[in-house]
């Protein structure tokens, strides 16, 4: 509550403003621009979310087979998705335009 918005309302703020109405990256913290996507629909058990800018783009590259990812991250640690190549690059382009705006808005408002 700190940035002054709820899940529900960071997504629908998303929404309006880009078009991405299924998987939307989660905006945490505006004014740093931390954003999370998720991995499959967030009413799934098995969802996780993913900080982007935590994720080793150059290292998350070969998948493990046509429907899994490893995604390596900057510390070292990596996990395994249930996610095509193309769906996780999908996933950081849309987290990467989101995450610039923010940046840039922020630059604006400052």
């Amino acid at each position: 509550m700190r940035e002054l918005s709820t899940f529900n309302g960071s997504i629908a703020a998303v929404r309006k403003m880009f078009p991405y109405k299924q998987l939307t990256p989660l905006v945490i913290n505006r004014s740093q621009a931390i954003i999370a996507f998720p991995t499959s629909s967030p009413n799934d058990y098995s969802c996780a979310w993913i900080f982007a800018s935590h994720v080793h783009t150059s290292h998350t590259l070969a998948s493990v087979d046509p429907t899994s990812m490893l995604i390596h991250f900057k510390d070292g640690t990596f996990i395994p998705v249930k996610l095509s190549y193309y769906s996780l690059e999908k996933k950081l382009a849309r987290a990467a335009v989101i995450r610039n705006y923010c940046l840039e808005s922020s630059l604006v408002f400052a």
